[in-house]
């Protein structure tokens, strides 16, 4: 009771260490007491019911759609809505009548666009919902076929026969129509449903048609009409004219009942598939299926008699004929239909979201008409009309449709932001590469007289030669560009200036991580870790790269690598399908005992290293003559290495490996792969500078396979390191920004450069020294302690961005506007949630050049600038259109923005903003302070049926949920007490208090409480 997260947690390390004996005490324990066992289970199902829904949910793969994905959705069905006339026109009128003040102030297309985005945003809550039921549907059917015990023809149980089993074709379910001792009756609704009767009397049923039968023994049914004197078939059993159930048949229905023991993803294809072997084209349509969920112009409905003779292969064919005879069957084949029924709406809804089909979500939601669509109980629920100060609805958001009030008042703002928003940085300039936004970029053909200059003709024929269809596509060219070039002049990052990104040959761009380091001339040695959550919900692979302590460069002996791989023998692994030459290689143990294991494709290597000679420089010999004096020595630098980077392993070795936790690389790898084992060695070299010449080429051979155009390369226009490196990151080749070694060896350049800059201006500015002081006098000052020095080391790092210097600048800043203006009136901080956002999702996905289906954390974590680009595209919108201009929150006088990045690697902003006219505590009256806050501040959730996305928006970003980050365990008389530091659960109040300053300020509690409940 102490301590109940620590009690969890030892039941949980428990459970891990020995399951089986913690399973015998759960045992033990609901045995000694059944009743409170069931009563704690119950309870907790109580509290934690929605909860345990989505994990159900979850784990039969039936999550609902991403918010990004729903966001997008929303979008569309309003663009859809828009598009049709007579839907635009009904929302529009509705929407004036029943607000006609709020739409007085908006134009003709406001009117109509705020009208459409609601009412699509209430047809997705209804769809959203259907598919909701849908999965709970499929759950339950899912669960009551499992639940069946059916293991062969013991458990088909005694047959009986109803009028509501017969088939549609009876001839499947029958070997004759008639006999001595059988009689063929139909469904007197003329439903056409045929079944057999033995042993009937004659005054058990009237004839009222004569019987033909045809020269193959057929009847006709449509002369055929009989019925008992009550007027509905009786049950009856089976007789000599049914077909038996053979043991295939019954093997094909367990492997029925299989199919649903697997996980829902596998079933739900299963069920696709589970009537779609028939060659003749036929399928069963049960009565609970949908006429828009089957195609009938093209589908055969039913198995006629050919299908069981020749080579249908319908798994329900089979079961529907053999539930003729069994109420087992039937009762299974009732699940397997309405399973399937479930699946195939959730399908048509996923794929009519997909595509924006109105069509087919009215007709999943029965709405036929769109006067249907505009009532306020199915779709569209505007409101009333009111007259209230809208800043009174954040006092009230249980308002009933108070989402929409908002969105109708600030509809002209949101109108502005989601065009500016709907901008994208993919237009590449033909000058310098990079990507730019729509509105940054002139659009031109190529063709086209737009420039008439040298240089302009220069870059035209560039174009040509690297991409002879240019002449057919649309060019842009940047807002720096075009007046360079138009006056002749070549902009510095253009790509005729050295920024040109060559293709990189095939036989480069296959190597896997290992195989590139072992024809690397150079190598940058750096702790890269993962960054996580403190919850820890970010899997793993979905954590970004982050860079941890210093970085040094060794040179590679790539010579003597490829000459140790010369020297292996060509026979290929017999587990290896493709007649090629394959090594393991072993890493060095870490401090863990992880060994990591790689594959490594030798004739890969090979391939690579010969095209590295013929086209990289670096790799050429040094007497060739085409090679340039700083070239000449940064080879000779990286080729005086005396030491061996890989060496093939001993029978000892490879023993020694049992010893290590050996974690693979590659999924190419099996266990047991009888490969040759060579293993890493510790390059034992003196590391090269960090101001070597050409380093970042020597390094990445892959990003530079020809060796030029790096950093170094001699340029006719300088070209500030800066605008280099903008230039690689944000160019429209993302290969430079998705290899997270080249971003971390850039920025441990530019510290460097901060620093050496730092230095210079400490020694060149001292106060001390009228001509500055030298680094042999600064040395000296440091180590006699003198006090001026000292103080000045801080000056160094002001300009290393990140460091405590850096950000002390910062607050010094920030304490003299409050001293300048007072104290600010609000603190914001605004998160990315780049898993959420539909922007960023498309974005991601259209400058890396995905597939729709690509996961968004895995973009997130292999292109981690590109959502930084477009996180803060997206706050300066924002900022500038909602909080400045819209001025939502009061007039913004100052503000004060500082940009941080959260423990996983994600970007937030933290603003502090002074508003004209605030109340200032102490000078106020506290009515006064009360109503400004409780105007822009709410801690009450809406109502989720009547604000569905504030609800959600609430509830999944504004809720605090208390992990092991915020509790601290703290000794307080004589016990140890957990408390969240953030202060929760807070003071619950039914009104608002004003605290006293003081006291908040030394207890470090908040100046107010909100009102709030538990509930």
């Amino acid at each position: 009771k102490a301590n109940p997260e620590k009690g969890k947690e030892a039941s949980k390390v428990a459970y891990k260490e020995n399951p089986e004996k913690a399973k015998d005490i759960s045992k033990l324990a609901y045995k000694a007491n059944p009743g409170k066992i069931k009563e704690a289970t119950k309870k907790r199902y109580t509290k934690k019911r929605a909860e345990i829904c989505k994990l159900r949910r979850d784990k039969y793969a039936l999550k609902p759609p991403k918010d990004s994905l729903v966001k997008q959705y929303a979008n569309d069905f309003a663009n859809a809505f828009l598009a049709n006339p007579e839907t635009k026109l009904y929302f529009t009128m509705r929407f004036y009548k029943q607000m006609p003040n709020y739409a007085a102030k908006l134009s003709r297309s406001q009117k109509a666009k705020v009208a459409c985005r609601m009412a699509a945003k209430k047809l997705l809550h209804e769809v959203l919902a259907i598919r909701k039921v849908n999965a709970g549907m499929l759950i339950k059917y899912v669960r009551s076929i499992n639940s069946r015990t059916f293991n062969g023809k013991d458990d088909l149980g005694s047959a009986c026969h109803i009028v509501a089993s017969e088939p549609f074709y009876y001839e499947t379910a029958y070997r004759h129509l008639f006999n001595s001792s059988s009689t063929l009756v139909v469904d007197h609704r003329n439903r056409r449903l045929a079944f057999v009767t033995p042993n009937l009397k004659e005054d058990e049923f009237t004839i009222s048609t004569p019987i033909t039968i045809d020269d193959m023994g057929r009847a006709h049914l449509s002369e055929v009409f009989v019925t008992t004197k009550d007027g509905r078939p009786k049950q009856w059993s089976c007789s000599v004219a049914c077909s038996p159930v053979s043991d295939e048949d019954v093997n094909t229905i367990l492997s029925i009942k299989n199919f649903f023991q697997k996980p829902l993803s596998e079933v739900r294809e299963d069920l696709q598939n589970i009537d779609e072997d028939c060659p003749h084209g036929h399928h069963v349509k049960p009565q609970e299926m949908n006429d828009d969920m089957v195609d009938t112009e093209h589908t055969k409905l039913g198995h006629p008699l050919p299908c069981a003779a020749g080579m249908c292969h319908s798994k329900l064919r089979v079961l529907r004929a053999a539930s003729v005879h069994y109420p087992a069957l039937r009762n299974m084949l009732y699940d397997v239909y309405h399973a399937k029924k479930c699946h195939t709406t959730i399908a048509a809804l996923d794929d009519a979201l997909q595509t924006a089909d109105l069509r087919v979500l009215l007709n999943l939601l029965k709405i036929t008409e769109v006067e249907e669509l505009i009532t306020d109980d199915i779709v569209l629920c505007l409101g009333e009309d009111s007259d209230e100060y809208i800043g009174e609805v954040f006092t009230t958001l249980g308002l009933p449709h108070v989402e929409t009030h908002l969105e109708v008042a600030y509809a002209e703002l949101i109108e502005v932001y989601i065009k500016k928003l709907s901008e994208d940085h993919e237009r590449p300039c033909c000058s310098c590469e990079r990507l730019f936004l729509r509105s940054s970029v002139t659009e031109f053909k190529f063709n086209a007289e737009k420039f008439n200059s040298d240089v302009w003709n220069q870059l035209k024929r560039h174009m040509l030669e690297n991409d002879p269809d240019v002449t057919d596509k649309a060019l842009y060219v940047c807002s720096y560009c075009r007046p360079i070039l138009n006056s002749n002049k070549m902009p510095g990052r253009c790509i005729l200036n050295g920024m040109f990104t060559e293709p990189v040959p095939d036989e480069l761009a296959k190597l896997n991580a290992l195989e590139r380091q072992l024809i690397q001339k150079a190598k940058p040695f750096q702790t890269i870790v993962r960054l996580g959550t403190y919850t820890g919900k970010v899997p793993i692979y979905n954590a970004l790269k982050a860079i941890k302590g210093t970085m040094f460069f060794l040179p590679l002996p790539m010579d003597k690598t490829l000459s140790s791989l010369e020297n292996l023998s060509a026979d290929c692994p017999s587990s290896l399908p493709d007649p090629e030459l394959f090594i393991i290689v072993d890493g060095r143990p870490t401090k863990d005992k992880v060994v990591w294991q790689s594959l490594v494709d030798v004739d890969d290597i090979k391939q690579a290293a010969r095209k590295l000679k013929e086209t990289n420089i670096f790799y050429k010999d040094i007497s060739d003559d085409a090679i340039d004096d700083t070239a000449k020595k940064a080879i000779e630098v990286v080729s005086n290495v005396s030491s061996t980077l890989l060496e093939k392993s001993t029978k000892e070795d490879v023993d020694a490996l049992q010893a290590y936790t050996i974690q693979r690389m590659d999924e190419k790898l099996p266990i047991g792969l009888d490969c040759d084992h060579y293993k890493m060695l510790t390059i034992q070299e003196h590391p090269l500078s960090s101001w070597q010449s050409h380093l970042d080429v020597l390094c990445f051979p892959t990003l530079y396979p020809t060796g030029r155009f790096g950093q170094c390369y001699h340029r006719d226009v300088k070209l500030q390191y800066s605008e280099y490196i903008k230039s690689r990151l944000l160019n429209k080749n993302s290969r430079f920004r998705k290899n997270p070694e080249f971003v971390f060896y850039n920025l441990w350049v530019k510290e460097m450069r901060e620093l050496s800059a730092g230095i210079y201006n400490t020694l060149k500015n001292n106060n001390r020294v009228s001509d500055g002081m030298t680094a042999r006098q600064f040395v000296e000052g440091v180590e006699s302690s003198d006090r001026q020095v000292e103080a000045n080391l801080n000056t160094m790092f002001q300009s290393v961005r990140g460091s405590k210097q850096y950000w002390y600048l910062r607050r010094s800043d920030v304490l003299c506007m409050i001293r300048e203006w007072g104290s600010p009136a609000l603190f914001l901080t605004l998160s990315c949630a780049e898993y959420d956002s539909p922007e960023i999702s498309r974005y991601l996905h259209k400058v890396n050049n995905v597939p729709d289906g690509y996961p968004i954390g895995r973009l997130c974590t292999e292109d981690p600038i590109s959502v930084t680009r477009k996180f803060e595209q997206k706050f300066s919108n924002f900022f500038a259109t909602i909080v400045l201009k819209g001025q939502v929150l009061g007039k913004v006088i100052h503000h004060f923005v500082k940009k941080e990045y959260q423990a996983r690697g994600a970007p937030h902003y933290h603003i502090l903003l002074w508003i004209d006219g605030a109340p200032i505590i102490g000078k106020d009256s506290d009515e006064d302070v009360v109503q400004w806050i409780q105007q822009r501040i709410t801690c009450r959730i809406p109502e989720e049926k009547s604000n569905p996305e504030l609800h959600r928006l609430v509830t999944k970003y504004q809720m605090h949920k208390c992990s092991s980050y915020c509790k601290r365990t703290r000794k307080f008389n004589n016990a140890y007490v957990t408390r969240c530091k953030f202060g929760f659960p807070r003071v619950e109040t039914e009104d608002a208090i004003i605290n006293s300053v003081d006291e908040s300020l030394k207890s470090r509690s908040k100046i107010y409480n909100l009102p709030r409940s538990s509930a």
